[in-house]
């Protein structure tokens, strides 16, 4: 039992570790090597700069709450656990912000990445934080809790996958829609390690992984029908007041 459980501790640190490395290597080519560069922060609204760090910030958080599991103490773990509630809050409405504005574009100035894109986009934020909420929720449940993490965590990489799909194979409008569904690809690498390690799939993933392809093909499905349309709208106007802040 106690070895089992070793190996799935490892499992899921180098699960989120590997998760956390990919992400950082997407956002390299579009936000971090500029900074690293010396771009000027003037260069983007401040909006985008709260929603990179806290973004950022999250995942490399993630990485290091993976190791306490495994290392401990898991005192320090709980702790952590209480900062990264602010970051989420902060990435996810900032996430949101961001989306709003360039929905607009894509609604009213011919914007056709946005138009195309913006609702499958919102899908990944929007699973990551009905996702990470659920974990917060199974905190005293070690094996739901990790699994949720992992899979709130994967489903709010998709920015990051298909911007490395972009560099890789070049520009397309196939990277938005298969960077985003690549995401999915990290619950089957879970759920087939879970079968390894404890002989079967783990509920969560039994569950999540139809739910968060069907979702997010859904919202690049209806991009242009009239539900999708007055969707943006609606999101579009509920947040535009705020866009000063952006």
């Amino acid at each position: 039992m106690m070895k089992r459980l070793a190996r799935e501790r490892l499992f899921y640190l180098l699960l989120a570790l590997a998760i956390t490395a990919y992400v950082y290597w997407g956002f390299f080519y579009t936000y971090l090597g500029d900074r690293l560069a010396g771009a000027p922060m003037s260069d983007l609204p401040i909006s985008v700069h709260v929603h990179g760090i806290s973004f950022l910030a999250w995942y490399a958080l993630l990485g290091v709450q993976a190791l306490l599991v495994l290392a401990g103490p898991m005192k320090l773990h709980r702790w952590l656990g209480y900062l990264s509630i602010p970051l989420a809050l902060l990435m996810v409405l900032t996430g949101l912000l961001v989306i709003a504005v360039r929905m607009e574009g894509g609604l009213f100035a011919d914007d056709q990445f946005w138009a195309a894109f913006s609702l499958m986009i919102l899908s990944n934020l929007i699973l990551f934080a009905a996702y990470y909420v659920l974990a917060l929720l199974k905190r005293n449940r070690a094996d739901q809790h990790r699994r949720l993490m992992i899979v709130a965590a994967a489903s709010g990489s998709g920015a990051a996958v298909f911007r490395i799909l972009v560099v890789m194979v070049g520009p397309g409008f196939f990277a938005v829609p298969a960077g985003i569904l690549l995401t999915n690809l990290v619950l089957v690498i879970a759920a087939i390690g879970d079968r390894l390690i404890t002989g079967k799939a783990h509920r969560v993933y039994v569950i999540a992984i139809p739910l968060c392809i069907a979702f997010e093909v859904a919202m690049l499905a209806l991009a242009f029908t009239d539900i999708g349309l007055s969707l943006q709208n609606g999101f579009v106007v509920t947040l535009r007041p705020f866009f000063a802040l952006s």
